[in-house]
């Protein structure tokens, strides 16, 4: 059948390379990783430099990549992988042939659900991170997917530290920034922030 299509100037799709490309896309999405919890002591000592780090927050609208569903996919938590069930949403790319003619090409969108769902699920073991992901076809530098509207000093952070994230978000022009600093709480119940002028 694929040599009778062939014979006149059509190629059929090929799953196995769809499938390719679907591992290959994924390797190279571009993940920045965001998080709905600000007080979280795992957090802090995890990806907070053991509590003398920061956290940037960033303001959402409409006109920003943070408020696009495109660009924004809630972290799932659950053991099961996700899975095709009816099929994928698909994107065809059709250019000129060497020699003349047409070649298509098909793979599965980064928009299709099963695809969005293999970069954002997780194990039910990480659901204390409240995470989001901001999600870009292909890795590498880009502009903040949002206004910067906070910075919280982490429970550690050297006073001189302090001082030198102001003044870069001061010569960022971040003039509405807030800051925030993150305190023990008065029982053992964790950490509190509070706002720091």
């Amino acid at each position: 059948m694929r040599q009778l299509y062939a014979d006149h100037g059509r190629e059929l799709s090929r799953p196995e390379n769809i499938f390719r490309d679907m591992q290959k896309r994924l390797k190279a999405v571009g993940i920045f990783s965001l998080s709905e919890s600000i007080d979280n002591e795992l957090m802090w000592a995890h990806y907070g430099g053991n509590h003398s780090g920061i956290a940037l927050g960033f303001g959402c609208n409409p006109d920003c990549k943070l408020g696009k569903p495109k660009h924004m996919l809630p972290v799932m938590y659950a053991l099961d992988k996700p899975v095709f069930k009816a099929g994928f949403k698909n994107e065809v790319s059709i250019y000129a042939a060497a020699g003349g003619g047409t070649k298509s090409v098909s793979r599965v969108s980064f928009e299709d659900d099963v695809f969005r769902a293999a970069i954002s699920t997780k194990t039910p073991a990480w659901n204390y991170e409240r995470e989001w992901r901001y999600v870009e076809e292909s890795s590498g530098l880009f502009d903040w997917p949002g206004p910067l509207a906070s910075i919280t000093f982490g429970l550690k952070m050297a006073p001189e530290r302090r001082s030198f994230y102001r003044g870069l978000a001061e010569d960022a022009g971040g003039k509405g920034v807030r800051f925030f600093e993150v305190q023990l709480s008065k029982s053992l119940g964790g950490l509190t922030v509070k706002e720091c002028k």
